[in-house]
C-alpha cells in the first residue's frame, strides 16, 4: 500500500490507512498488542501507530516510529508494543504521517501480546 502526502504540509491529523479488523478489533484497558508491519520508504519517516475508537476521534493507545531514509531504504520490519488505555468492543488500528514524502507498508498485524501458541505434539494415536 502506498501512502502520499504531498504539498507542503499533509492534513491537520495526518493521512495514512486504518484497519478496523474483522467487525471492529475488541480492545481491552491494560492489555498489550504487538503491531508488526513492513516499511519502506525513500526519506525519513515518522509514523503514528495508535489504537482508536470505529470513527478515529478517540486514541486508546499511541506511539510514534521514527526513522531516517537509509533505515528505510529496503522493506524493513517495524514493531511496537501499545498499551491500551481504555476498552473498544469496535476498535481500530492507524498508520498515519504528517510528514511530506511517499512510504510503502505491507504485512500490518495487531495481535494481543499475551496470545500462545498451541502446541501439537506427534501421537502414537491411530486413526481409522
Amino acid at each position: 500500500m502506498e501512502v502520499l502526502c504531498d504539498g507542503d504540509t499533509c492534513l491537520i491529523g495526518g493521512v495514512g490507512v486504518y484497519n478496523p479488523g474483522f467487525w471492529g478489533m475488541d480492545i481491552k484497558q491494560g492489555k498489550i498488542y504487538k503491531i508488526v508491519f513492513y516499511l519502506r520508504s525513500l526519506s525519513s519517516v515518522n509514523i503514528s501507530v495508535s489504537l482508536a475508537s470505529s470513527d478515529g476521534l478517540r486514541t486508546l493507545a499511541i506511539t510514534n516510529i521514527i526513522a531516517s531514509a537509509c533505515d528505510v531504504s529496503n522493506w524493513t520490519k517495524m514493531e511496537t508494543l501499545l498499551q491500551a488505555g481504555e476498552t473498544n468492543p469496535n476498535a481500530r488500528l492507524q498508520l498515519k504521517t504528517s510528514k511530506k514524502g511517499v512510504m510503502w507498508i505491507d504485512q500490518v498485524s495487531a495481535i494481543p501480546l499475551d496470545t500462545y501458541k498451541v502446541i501439537i505434539r506427534n501421537s502414537t494415536r491411530s486413526f481409522p
